[in-house]
């Protein structure tokens, strides 16, 4: 889950969960790994400067450090 300035999906969420409209469909266990724009776009640069050799072919995962729950983030 990308965040940052100008994004409508989280800011979506977050206007549902303090209006009240946010109903929570499964257990909420799901997890996510939130990543912020500025970092998924160095990351992509890093990847795109790097020497052919060292990422041909290769598979990255950009994710944040800690994973979260869907009811984390909602609460």
């Amino acid at each position: 889950m990308v965040y940052g300035p100008g994004d409508v999906h989280m800011r979506k969420l977050f206007t549902a969960i303090a209006s009240g409209k946010f109903i929570m469909i499964g257990s909420g266990k799901v997890l996510a790994h939130l990543g912020y724009i500025d970092d998924q776009v160095d990351s992509l640069i890093l990847c795109g400067v790097m020497p052919r050799a060292n990422v041909h072919l290769q598979a990255f995962n950009i994710a944040s450090a800690r994973h979260v729950t869907l009811n984390e983030l909602c609460s």
